[in-house]
């Protein structure tokens, strides 16, 4: 439990993401390849790496709008709650997009292994990430924010 207690909100999620995805290349080159064509796995990594993009981006431009912090190291900062816009759809967009961009580029390498890896940034992200801004966005903005939990998905 300590471990996860000193995990939680320490690497930003660009941070990580780009981890990820420079093990999800790594794993190219020591694993088997998925029987996909490259034709088929272009538009779809195309539409997931776009469908990733608008997440990250309106999620950002929404967060300055409001005039709030984008620190994901520091959830209490906040100085307002935005459920309005892409926030209306998941409660994490720019997360979902760094997911969504990390599967795109999954499928264009070809390899499950790599779609594994990006399983496994969705699951620390939301252990180590997004549960504890929860946690301190519950403090923070109170009944307001737990309403909001129970309208709107943690992802999508």
């Amino acid at each position: 439990m300590a471990m996860r207690q000193w995990l939680e909100l320490k690497i930003p999620p660009l941070l990580l993401a780009l981890i990820i995805a420079g093990l999800m290349w790594a794993m190219v080159l020591i694993t088997p390849s998925i029987p996909l064509p490259l034709m088929l796995r272009i538009p779809l990594t195309v539409l997931l790496a776009s469908a990733g993009v608008y997440f990250m981006v309106s999620g950002v431009l929404t967060f300055k709008l409001a005039e709030t912090t984008v620190n994901p190291i520091r959830p209490e900062t906040a100085s307002s709650l935005v459920t309005h816009g892409v926030y209306r759809l998941s409660r994490n967009p720019m997360y979902l997009g760094f997911l969504l961009c990390l599967l795109g580029w999954g499928f264009l390498l070809g390899s499950l292994f790599s779609l594994l890896l990006a399983g496994a940034f969705a699951w620390y992200m939301t252990e180590l990430q997004i549960k504890p801004e929860e946690t301190a966005l519950i403090k923070r903005f109170g009944q307001s924010y737990k309403d909001y939990l129970k309208k709107t998905r943690r992802w999508i």
